[in-house]
């Protein structure tokens, strides 16, 4: 159903797979923590532990994993939600030099996780859904992959768009679970 709402390619995320720009990746639920690392390319790796604080996947794994990985490349977004799980992955990326961006909380539905990234400074900008797909295609180095990652599209899909991960070859997408 997303493939049909978005201009991006939206697919189940798969271990050993590698990220290709103009995709967005669904984290398969219940299963498996998702991390990203770089091989020959950027790189989806499950990790089959415990849940982090009741979640798995867990949004902080994920996130510590690309603050790891691409540093000061990676541009985060944590979204409406309840609880915590983002919020300490979104301050290991801000704290490697990536861009953090928190909803605010006018436009949540929930706020809870960013409340919570918020509250602990792991959040560079704090802004309304609607202006975070126009931030990110004002700053993407690829105009045409900015649009292709179209935070809009995820908001209309009703699911949590977790990260945006922005690098000179393109953007991907990471949203939610699925499970």
């Amino acid at each position: 159903r997303l493939n049909r709402m978005s201009r991006a390619t939206v697919r189940l995320a798969e271990s050993g797979i590698p990220i290709e720009p103009g995709h967005v990746y669904i984290a398969p639920g219940n299963s498996h923590h998702v991390k990203v690392t770089m091989l020959d390319k950027l790189t989806f790796k499950f990790s089959p532990s415990d849940p982090v604080a009741g979640h798995r996947p867990s949004i902080d794994i994920l996130f510590e994993s690309l603050a790891h990985t691409l540093q000061d490349q990676a541009v985060g977004i944590l979204l409406t939600g309840m609880g915590s799980d983002g919020a300490k992955g979104l301050l290991a990326m801000r704290n490697n030099g990536g861009h953090t961006i928190a909803q605010d909380e006018e436009s949540s539905l929930i706020y809870g996780m960013p409340r919570v990234a918020a509250q602990l400074g792991a959040a560079r900008e704090i802004m309304p859904l609607s202006g975070i797909a126009e931030y990110l295609r004002a700053q993407s180095d690829v105009r045409e992959a900015a649009d292709q990652c179209n935070v809009e599209d995820a908001e209309n899909s009703g699911g949590p768009y977790d990260t945006v991960d922005r690098r000179r070859e393109g953007c991907v997408g990471i949203i939610g679970t699925v499970g």
